[in-house]
Protein backbone atom coordinates (compact mmCIF):
# COMPACT_ATOMS: atom_id res chain seq x y z
CA UNK A 1 0.00 0.00 0.00
CA UNK A 2 1.43 3.80 -1.14
CA UNK A 3 2.16 5.59 2.03
CA UNK A 4 -0.26 8.69 0.92
CA UNK A 5 -3.00 6.06 0.12
CA UNK A 6 -3.08 5.29 3.96
CA UNK A 7 -6.19 6.80 6.07
CA UNK A 8 -5.24 9.39 8.55
CA UNK A 9 -7.35 11.35 10.62
CA UNK A 10 -8.43 14.99 10.17
CA UNK A 11 -6.62 17.08 12.53
CA UNK A 12 -7.82 18.13 15.79
CA UNK A 13 -7.06 21.15 17.84
CA UNK A 14 -7.55 21.83 21.37
CA UNK A 15 -5.94 25.47 21.27
CA UNK A 16 -8.78 27.65 19.67
CA UNK A 17 -7.75 31.17 20.35
CA UNK A 18 -4.18 33.13 21.00
CA UNK A 19 -4.06 37.08 21.60
CA UNK A 20 -0.53 38.24 20.16
CA UNK A 21 0.28 41.94 19.60
CA UNK A 22 -0.18 43.23 15.83
CA UNK A 23 4.34 43.13 15.91
CA UNK A 24 3.84 39.39 15.34
CA UNK A 25 5.04 36.79 16.97
CA UNK A 26 4.63 32.84 17.77
CA UNK A 27 2.02 30.85 18.86
CA UNK A 28 1.91 27.27 20.12
CA UNK A 29 -1.01 24.96 18.87
CA UNK A 30 -1.97 21.94 20.75
CA UNK A 31 -4.17 19.07 19.47
CA UNK A 32 -3.63 15.71 16.99
CA UNK A 33 -2.34 14.74 14.12
CA UNK A 34 0.23 17.34 13.25
CA UNK A 35 2.72 14.93 12.25
CA UNK A 36 1.15 15.00 9.04
CA UNK A 37 0.92 18.75 8.41
CA UNK A 38 1.30 20.33 5.18
CA UNK A 39 0.39 24.14 5.52
CA UNK A 40 -0.65 26.78 7.87
CA UNK A 41 -2.13 29.91 6.08
CA UNK A 42 -3.90 32.93 7.38
CA UNK A 43 -6.07 34.33 4.63
CA UNK A 44 -4.04 33.50 1.53
CA UNK A 45 -0.66 34.15 3.48
CA UNK A 46 1.30 31.03 4.50
CA UNK A 47 3.26 30.90 7.79
CA UNK A 48 5.63 29.16 9.26
CA UNK A 49 5.03 26.53 11.74
CA UNK A 50 7.27 23.77 13.46
CA UNK A 51 5.98 20.79 14.35
CA UNK A 52 7.02 19.31 17.79
CA UNK A 53 5.00 16.20 17.98
CA UNK A 54 1.36 14.77 16.74
CA UNK A 55 0.25 17.50 19.31
CA UNK A 56 2.34 20.50 19.17
CA UNK A 57 3.41 22.93 16.52
CA UNK A 58 4.58 26.36 16.80
CA UNK A 59 3.33 29.20 14.40
CA UNK A 60 5.50 31.89 13.65
CA UNK A 61 3.10 35.34 12.67
CA UNK A 62 4.88 38.07 10.40
CA UNK A 63 5.00 41.62 12.17
CA UNK A 64 2.72 44.20 10.65
CA UNK A 65 -0.62 42.39 11.19
CA UNK A 66 -3.92 44.23 10.84
CA UNK A 67 -5.75 43.79 14.68
CA UNK A 68 -9.05 41.88 15.43
CA UNK A 69 -9.31 38.35 14.81
CA UNK A 70 -8.07 36.24 11.95
CA UNK A 71 -8.42 32.33 11.40
CA UNK A 72 -5.59 30.16 10.89
CA UNK A 73 -6.23 27.26 7.97
CA UNK A 74 -4.17 23.91 9.44
CA UNK A 75 -4.10 21.28 6.94
CA UNK A 76 -2.81 18.10 6.80
CA UNK A 77 -3.27 14.99 5.12
CA UNK A 78 -6.04 13.93 6.81
CA UNK A 79 -7.71 17.24 6.21
CA UNK A 80 -8.47 20.56 7.52
CA UNK A 81 -9.51 21.54 10.97
CA UNK A 82 -12.45 22.74 12.19
CA UNK A 83 -13.31 25.27 13.23
CA UNK A 84 -10.33 27.11 12.53
CA UNK A 85 -8.23 28.24 15.23
CA UNK A 86 -8.13 31.71 15.46
CA UNK A 87 -5.10 34.70 16.37
CA UNK A 88 -6.66 37.69 18.08
CA UNK A 89 -3.99 40.44 17.24
CA UNK A 90 -3.79 43.75 19.64
CA UNK A 91 -2.47 47.15 18.62
CA UNK A 92 0.62 48.20 19.71
CA UNK A 93 1.64 51.46 20.32
CA UNK A 94 5.43 52.19 20.37
CA UNK A 95 5.78 56.19 20.69
CA UNK A 96 4.03 59.86 20.39
CA UNK A 97 6.04 61.54 18.37
CA UNK A 98 6.06 65.32 20.95
CA UNK A 99 5.35 63.93 24.03
CA UNK A 100 4.60 67.10 26.00
CA UNK A 101 1.54 69.56 25.38
CA UNK A 102 -0.36 72.79 26.62
CA UNK A 103 -3.43 72.09 29.24
CA UNK A 104 -5.49 73.40 27.17
CA UNK A 105 -5.04 71.03 24.07
CA UNK A 106 -5.58 71.27 20.50
CA UNK A 107 -1.75 70.11 19.59
CA UNK A 108 -1.67 67.46 16.73
CA UNK A 109 0.37 64.63 17.70
CA UNK A 110 1.64 61.27 15.68
CA UNK A 111 1.07 58.23 17.30
CA UNK A 112 3.01 55.10 15.76
CA UNK A 113 2.94 51.50 16.12
CA UNK A 114 1.40 48.62 14.47
CA UNK A 115 -2.41 47.11 14.24
CA UNK A 116 -3.98 50.57 14.15
CA UNK A 117 -6.50 49.17 11.07
CA UNK A 118 -8.29 45.81 12.28
CA UNK A 119 -8.83 43.00 9.95
CA UNK A 120 -12.43 43.43 10.25
CA UNK A 121 -11.91 47.17 8.45
CA UNK A 122 -12.70 49.13 11.90
CA UNK A 123 -10.24 51.11 12.86
CA UNK A 124 -8.27 51.67 16.09
CA UNK A 125 -9.22 54.39 18.52
CA UNK A 126 -7.03 55.83 21.37
CA UNK A 127 -7.59 56.74 25.16
CA UNK A 128 -5.84 58.97 27.05
CA UNK A 129 -6.04 58.72 31.23
CA UNK A 130 -8.01 54.89 30.73
CA UNK A 131 -11.13 56.98 28.90
CA UNK A 132 -12.11 57.28 25.26
CA UNK A 133 -10.56 60.46 23.66
CA UNK A 134 -13.36 62.65 22.99
CA UNK A 135 -11.52 64.55 20.58
CA UNK A 136 -10.11 63.97 16.87
CA UNK A 137 -8.29 61.29 15.73
CA UNK A 138 -7.67 59.98 11.81
CA UNK A 139 -6.28 56.58 11.39
CA UNK A 140 -3.56 57.56 8.42
CA UNK A 141 -2.66 54.17 8.07
CA UNK A 142 -1.98 50.17 10.13
CA UNK A 143 1.16 51.71 11.72
CA UNK A 144 0.19 55.74 12.26
CA UNK A 145 -2.69 57.68 14.19
CA UNK A 146 -3.01 61.61 14.37
CA UNK A 147 -4.74 62.79 17.13
CA UNK A 148 -5.75 66.00 18.51
CA UNK A 149 -4.90 66.13 21.91
CA UNK A 150 -7.67 67.35 24.28
CA UNK A 151 -7.48 69.33 27.40
CA UNK A 152 -6.25 68.27 30.59
CA UNK A 153 -5.07 69.14 33.70
CA UNK A 154 -1.06 69.67 33.90
CA UNK A 155 0.79 66.62 34.87
CA UNK A 156 1.27 62.86 33.34
CA UNK A 157 -1.20 60.82 31.46
CA UNK A 158 -1.43 57.58 29.93
CA UNK A 159 -2.23 57.43 26.07
CA UNK A 160 -2.91 53.56 24.85
CA UNK A 161 -4.75 52.48 21.35
CA UNK A 162 -7.09 49.30 21.19
CA UNK A 163 -9.50 47.94 18.76
CA UNK A 164 -12.92 48.46 18.50
CA UNK A 165 -14.22 45.40 16.64
CA UNK A 166 -13.57 43.36 19.90
CA UNK A 167 -10.63 41.61 18.38
CA UNK A 168 -8.07 44.08 20.71
CA UNK A 169 -7.69 45.48 24.34
CA UNK A 170 -5.73 48.07 25.49
CA UNK A 171 -2.57 48.28 25.31
CA UNK A 172 0.56 49.18 27.75
CA UNK A 173 0.15 53.23 27.54
CA UNK A 174 2.80 55.84 26.37
CA UNK A 175 3.63 58.30 28.62
CA UNK A 176 2.01 62.12 28.17
CA UNK A 177 2.84 65.63 30.11
CA UNK A 178 0.15 68.26 30.14
CA UNK A 179 2.53 71.11 30.89
CA UNK A 180 0.85 74.72 32.76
Amino acid sequence: MWADAESVAPPTVLTSTATLPASGGSVVVTGTGFSHMRRVLMGTQDLDFAVTDDGNMTITVPTGQRSGIHYLIIETRGGQVYPPPQIIFSPVLTSINIITGTAGGGQSRILTGVGFISNSGSDAVYLYDGALASVSHVVDSNTQITITTPSHAPGQVNFSVYNTDGGGTPQAPDNFTYIA
